[in-house]
C-alpha cells in the first residue's frame, strides 16, 4: 500500500488495488453537500485560482466533450460569449456609445449606393427645374423684365405685365420651397429607411430604398415642423421678451436689465435643448413604425424619458463627428480647387471655348463632391438617431430576440417582423 495524492490502497478483504482522488471533489464536495452537474454555459463545481488551469475532471459530474461542451475557462477566467452580429451592432446586451457610433459608420458603407444615386437623382432634378422653369420664363417675359432691369428706381409695376411676372415668381419660389422640403423628407426617411435591413444583416435595392423613403418623406417633414414649433418658437418667444424686459427694466438700472435678460434668455435655451431632446427620436418612429407626426412626438417622449442626457451626449458627439468629418473634407477640397482653376485659364490662352468648358468641369465636379459630402454628413447624423432609438427599444422593450429572429439566426428563416408597421412587401422581418 502506498499513500499520496492519486495513491494505490490495497483492499482488506480482497487484496485488490483501487485508486480515488484524495480531494472528494465532483458530486460531492469537502462537507459533504450534494454539487448539481455543471450545464451548459456554466462552470465545472471546482476550480483554482484564475492565473492557473484546473485538472481535468473525471468521473460521474464531467461536463460532456465535443460541441455541446461548455468553454474552457482558465488564465483570465471564464468569458461570455459574444453576442451575435448579423449587421452593423451586435444584437444582445444593450448598445454602448462605440457600437452606436461604429454602426453608423458601417450602415454608411453598405448604403452608398442608395444614398447617392437617390441624392444625385433628387438634386439634379431641383436643379434641372430650376433651369428649365428660369429659361423659360426669361425667354416668355423678355421684354418685361428687362425693362424691369432697366429702370433707374425700383418699380416692379413700371413696365407692362410686371405684374405677372412677379405673380409667376412667387409661384416658382413657393414650388421650389415645397420640393426642397420633399428633398429634406426623402433623404432623412432614406437614412432610417437603409438602417432598418443593415442592422439585420440585410440590403436595399436603390429601387426599393427610394419606395419607401418617399412614402414617409411627408411626414418627416410634419414631424420636423411639429418640433421646431414646440422647441424653437417658445425659445425665439424667450429670447425677444427676454432683450424687452432688459431694455424696459435697464432704464432705471442697466445691471439688472442686463442680468434678467441673461437668465430669460437661458431659461428659452435650457427649454429648446430639453424640448428638442425629448422629441429627437420622432423621425424615427415615423419611418420605422409607421406613425403619424402627433403619435411620433408621443412615441420619442416614451423612449427618450430615462435616458435624457445620455441621448443628448451621444446626438451631440455625433452632430461634432460629422462636423469635423465635413470641415475636413472642405480644407482637402479647397487645395484640390485652386489648380484645377488654373485649368480654364490655361484653356483660355488657346481657345475661349475651352474655357468655358473647363470652367462648368470644375463647377460640375465641386458640386458633386459638395454633393456627396452633404447627403452623407446629414445621413450620419440621422442613423445616430436611429440608433439610439434601436437602442432605447433594446432596453425598454426587449427588441433584441425580435431582430434576431428577424435576421434568421434563431430560426431557418427570417422570422416576424421587428417594428410595428405593417408589411408592405418589403424584405422578411420587416416591421412587426
Amino acid at each position: 500500500m502506498t499513500s499520496g495524492n492519486g495513491a494505490m490502497v490495497a483492499d482488506d478483504e480482497t487484496g485488490r488495488e483501487s485508486q480515488r482522488p484524495q480531494d472528494p471533489q465532483g458530486p460531492e464536495d469537502a462537507r459533504g453537500r450534494q454539487e448539481p452537474p455543471p450545464g451548459p454555459g456554466t462552470p465545472p463545481p471546482y476550480g483554482g485560482p484564475y492565473d492557473q488551469a484546473p485538472p481535468p475532471p473525471y468521473g460521474p459530474g464531467a461536463p460532456p466533450y465535443g460541441p455541446g461542451a461548455p468553454p474552457p475557462y482558465g488564465g483570465w477566467g471564464w468569458m461570455p460569449p459574444l453576442p451575435p452580429k448579423p449587421g452593423v451592432i451586435p444584437l444582445g446586451p444593450p448598445l454602448g456609445l462605440g457600437e452606436i457610433i461604429g454602426g453608423a459608420f458601417g450602415t454608411l458603407g453598405r448604403s452608398i449606393a442608395p444614398l447617392l444615386a437617390i441624392g444625385s437623382a433628387l438634386y439634379g432634378a431641383l436643379v434641372l427645374v430650376v433651369l428649365v422653369v428660369g429659361v423659360a420664363g426669361y425667354l416668355a417675359f423678355q421684354d418685361t423684365v428687362d425693362a424691369m432691369a432697366e429702370q433707374d428706381t425700383l418699380d416692379p409695376f413700371g413696365a407692362s405685365d410686371a405684374g405677372v411676372v412677379i405673380a409667376l415668381g412667387i409661384v416658382a419660389a413657393l414650388v421650389l420651397l415645397a420640393a426642397s422640403f420633399f428633398i429634406y423628407g426623402v433623404l432623412s426617411a432614406l437614412s432610417f429607411v437603409v438602417l432598418e435591413p443593415a442592422v439585420v444583416g440585410q440590403r436595399l435595392t436603390v429601387t426599393e430604398a427610394w419606395r419607401r423613403s418617399r412614402s414617409r418623406a411627408w411626414a418627416v417633414v410634419g414631424t420636423s415642423f411639429l418640433t421646431g414649433l414646440i422647441a424653437v418658437v417658445p425659445f425665439v418667444a424667450g429670447v425677444a421678451l427676454a432683450i424687452g424686459l432688459g431694455v424696459a427694466v435697464g432704464e432705471g438700472s442697466v445691471g439688472l436689465g442686463v442680468l434678467l435678460g441673461i437668465l430669460l434668455g437661458l431659461g428659452a435655451l435650457v427649454y429648446a435643448v430639453w424640448m428638442w431632446t425629448r422629441l429627437s427620436l420622432a423621425p424615427a418612429a415615423v419611418v420605422l413604425e409607421g406613425a403619424g407626426p402627433v403619435q411620433a412626438l408621443r412615441r420619442s417622449a416614451q423612449l427618450v424619458r430615462g435616458s435624457w442626457w445620455r441621448i443628448l451626449g451621444i446626438s451631440l458627439l455625433g452632430w461634432f463627428i460629422a462636423q469635423a468629418a465635413s470641415q475636413v473634407i472642405q480644407f482637402v477640397l479647397s487645395f484640390m480647387v485652386v489648380p484645377l482653376m488654373a485649368l480654364p485659364i490655361g484653356f483660355a490662352e488657346s481657345d475661349g471655348a475651352g474655357a468655358v468648358v473647363g470652367a462648368f468641369a470644375l463647377l460640375a465636379i465641386v458640386m458633386l463632391v459638395s454633393l456627396a459630402v452633404s447627403v452623407f454628413i446629414s445621413a450620419f447624423i440621422q442613423m445616430i438617431t436611429g440608433l439610439l432609438y434601436v437602442d432605447r427599444r433594446i432596453r425598454t422593450e426587449h427588441l433584441a430576440p425580435v431582430l434576431l429572429e428577424a435576421s434568421g439566426l434563431t430560426a431557418g428563416a427570417p422570422g416576424p417582423n421587428p417594428y410595428p408597421y405593417p408589411n408592405d412587401g418589403g424584405y422578411p422581418g420587416r416591421h412587426v
